[in-house]
């Protein structure tokens, strides 16, 4: 037997999910800043069709975790979320607004599976590239991005709300084509 949970289940976010995103957003995104993406921001993103939000759930408690946060508001406390990502798309660039991972499963490839869903579907959608900003300050996301193949492409000064940079990463995604 592994000594790793399952992973968690990658699907596309419902209206159901708009309140436990907002929270893990506020908690592990927007934390010093003002609260912008609230449960009814979230929902618009859901039911807008140039976004794709695709969410991470798992019903197993990872047993590396210390000590597990759930975020459970909905009505099915069986169903824990792990990751969430929101991701607008274009007509050629995608663009990911916000992407976190719940402390309890990060490092067991939630967020790159998050990311890597959303890069499949940005190339079937003829997508060439994907940008982001992260926070100056936070090295381990630019880390993270730089892992999965983006690039620093500048710095973005006072972009969180006057309060600090952030720095602009893109990745250039090679289109599918059917053959």
């Amino acid at each position: 037997m592994s000594k790793y949970p399952k992973k968690p289940v990658i699907r596309l976010a419902n209206h159901s999910d708009a309140c436990d995103i907002a929270l893990l957003s506020r908690n592990e995104i927007e934390y010093g800043l003002p609260w912008a993406w609230r449960p009814d921001a979230v929902a618009t993103a859901i039911a807008n069709s140039n976004m794709n939000v695709a969410v991470a759930t798992s019903t197993a408690r990872n047993p590396l975790a210390a000590e597990i946060t759930e975020l459970n508001l909905s009505s099915d406390t069986t169903q824990r979320l792990c990751g969430f990502a929101i991701v607008y798309f274009g007509r050629t660039h995608a663009h990911i607004n916000l992407l976190a991972v719940n402390q309890s499963w990060r490092r067991c490839g939630v967020g790159r599976d998050l990311l890597e869903w959303q890069v499949s579907s940005a190339r079937t959608a003829g997508i060439r590239y994907l940008t982001l900003e992260v926070r100056n300050s936070n090295k381990a996301a630019q880390a993270f991005y730089q892992d999965c193949g983006f690039e620093v492409r500048e710095t973005v000064r006072n972009y969180y709300n006057n309060r600090e940079d952030a720095l602009r990463l893109a990745r250039k995604l090679e289109v599918q084509h059917e053959s």
